[in-house]
């Protein structure tokens, strides 16, 4: 009890020189804890993006090598419908599920009437997306992807074959109205004038009115019909010219197949994932069934997911190591400086008994009382920046994306955790390292030095 008071007391008496280290902790703990916000924060954004928004789930299950192989042979890599009777009716074992959706992917011509470009298209259950747009977690982190350039959903839509369709490939049709706004226009007399009379370009952009054309499951040409219900961003330049969605009926009819590409199940918490995949493995294994199970932060699957999280934590740990050098100079310069000032103090308490061990720990609880307290400021300061800034509406374009989004710093709980120990981990070794070398020395040495 006596040396902790001796720590206090000493740490009250130098105030003025603890103030320069008080406050390299506390500027290193509100770096690190925003820097883990704004990593929390993306965390946040790409996992529910790439599980509800790409229509992916925790787990996917597809026929063997379907993953890579089903948008370009179907007829041999997509589930049957006997496929999905089976695989459905395990998943209803399973714990946790809390919604299961299909989705067939395929590929194509679109054509505005005039020319035609390529397409990817993604088919999903209509009543499914309604339910992942109505989702809190949903709203709260893909709120900027969530909202369509132009249109509504087509659960809102009147009805018919409507697609959505992304803002690079719109723009390559000409195409700017969606089924909503679409202008009355008279028929159609000649589709050279059409195309290539005097106002053709309004005239395009102003019907809604798209073709769709692609290979069938079974290898024959078909095409269809659909309208424009909507005009969004895919979040991606890379896929911004080529992506449309739909209804998962109009895709099955498009490509003349009841088949799927994958089975999607969202479960109610995504920290079970893995669990359940084992589990699904091995209900499937126990049935004799041969299919592929997948999680959703396989880099194969979330190439985007798993890049961009990757270079956050580099630049994560090149930061932290950085500001972790800051605040260990800092300490082991005050702790020096101290022990030097403080030199004939710590001989007469040698000459009294003490030993170097003591010495020590005077000087460590000065220095847990210094991390406390910094630690503590840094957190408020932390806390202050990232309720300012949520609050500021500052918006970025991060490189490679086709959306702006919202600067958001969303420290959670385990984050701040994580950056507490850690500095105060680092100031009590600094401290303890510092004092250990520099107390070693004879009581002779130490009330003789001169500070």
């Amino acid at each position: 009890m006596i040396l902790a008071k001796l720590g206090i007391r000493n740490f009250w008496l130098q105030r003025q020189r603890n103030l320069f280290a008080l406050s390299a902790i506390a500027i290193g703990v509100t770096g690190l804890i925003c820097i883990g916000g704004y990593i929390d924060r993306w965390e946040h954004t790409l996992r529910t993006d790439t599980i509800y928004m790409r229509g992916q789930g925790m787990v996917s299950i597809y026929r063997k090598n379907g993953w890579l192989m089903s948008r370009s042979l179907p007829k041999k890599f997509s589930l049957t419908r006997s496929d999905q009777d089976k695989i459905y009716a395990i998943i209803e074992k399973l714990p946790g599920v809390e919604r299961v959706g299909s989705v067939l992917n395929g590929s194509g011509l679109i054509s505005n009437g005039c020319h035609s470009q390529p397409f990817e298209i993604r088919g999903y259950d209509l009543a499914v997306d309604q339910w992942m747009r109505e989702r809190p977690i949903v709203k709260k982190w893909c709120a900027n992807s969530l909202r369509f350039i132009r249109g509504q959903s087509f659960a809102t839509t009147a009805p018919g074959p409507l697609i959505g369709i992304a803002t690079g490939l719109a723009g390559l049709i000409g195409k700017s109205a969606v089924k909503a706004l679409t202008s009355s226009a008279g028929p159609l007399t000649s589709l050279t004038e059409y195309c290539s009379g005097p106002g053709a370009a309004a005239r395009i952009a102003e019907d809604s009115n798209v073709q769709l054309m692609a290979m069938t499951a079974s290898g024959h040409f078909n095409a269809t019909d659909a309208d424009i219900a909507h005009v969004f961003s895919t979040g991606s330049k890379v896929n911004e010219d080529t992506q449309l969605t739909a209804p998962l009926s109009l895709v099955q009819d498009l490509l003349q197949t009841d088949r799927v590409s994958s089975v999607a199940i969202y479960l109610e918490d995504f920290r079970r994932t893995d669990a359940v995949a084992r589990d699904l493995r091995e209900r499937l294994s126990q049935a004799g069934l041969s299919y592929d199970v997948h999680v959703w932060n396989e880099r194969k699957l979330s190439p985007m997911y798993s890049g961009l999280m990757n270079f956050l934590h580099a630049m994560s740990l090149f930061c932290t190591l950085l500001i972790g050098s800051v605040v260990v100079l800092a300490v082991v310069n005050l702790t020096t400086m101290n022990v030097l000032q403080r030199s004939r103090e710590m001989g007469t308490l040698k000459a009294m008994g003490f030993g170097s061990g003591a010495l020590v720990q005077i000087f460590f609880v000065e220095a847990a009382v210094l991390g406390v307290l910094g630690c503590l400021i840094g957190t408020g300061i932390a806390k202050v920046l990232a309720i300012g800034i949520g609050h500021a509406g500052i918006h970025f374009t991060p490189p490679g994306s086709s959306v702006a989004q919202d600067f958001l710093i969303v420290p959670d709980v385990l984050t701040i955790f994580e950056v507490v120990v850690f500095v105060l981990a680092l100031v009590a070794l600094s401290a303890a390292a510092t004092a250990w070398a520099l107390g070693r020395r004879s009581c002779l040495d130490l009330l003789t030095h001169s500070a």
